[in-house]
């Protein structure tokens, strides 16, 4: 997950409530989260790995709220950070974000990577969908309230 966690916005009760369904049934789950608090487990008891870290991504995390270039680069880096640490692991990464999803499934082949969309995408990112639809190792899971 790209963005803060814990909270408690709904991103973040629907991350935290997915791990714990996840791991009542016997998974090992483990969220990867910006480092912007000091807990290690959630308030359903999930683990939290704060990740990455260094100075990159202190700056791009600092200014990804304040300009959208600057999200899409952060959403790239963290993407691109979460592929390569799993890189060696079969396992199943979800996320929230396109661009995230994008540049973790394209360094990561060995895991199974799960984009969570709650908006129909347009332009780049429905591009993005398109060719991710092509990848063995990607499924999009798709919530709304609406039917379109």
């Amino acid at each position: 997950m790209s963005s803060r966690y814990p909270t408690e916005k709904a991103y973040g009760v629907t991350v935290g409530r997915t791990a714990e369904a996840l791991r009542v049934v016997g998974n090992e789950v483990e969220i990867c989260s910006p480092k912007t608090s000091d807990l290690s487990v959630d308030f359903l008891g999930n683990q939290i790995r704060k990740f990455p870290k260094g100075f990159v991504s202190k700056l791009l995390l600092k200014y990804s709220d304040r300009s959208r270039n600057c999200n899409v680069i952060w959403q790239v880096y963290f993407g691109l950070r979460v592929g390569l640490r799993y890189r060696k692991q079969d396992v199943y990464l979800c996320f929230r974000d396109t661009y995230s999803a994008l540049l973790s499934n394209l360094c990561n082949i060995r895991s199974m990577h799960i984009l969570e969309l709650h908006h129909f995408p347009n332009g780049t990112k429905k591009r993005i969908l398109q060719f991710l639809a092509t990848r063995k190792n990607f499924r999009l899971v798709f919530i709304s309230e609406r039917s379109e």
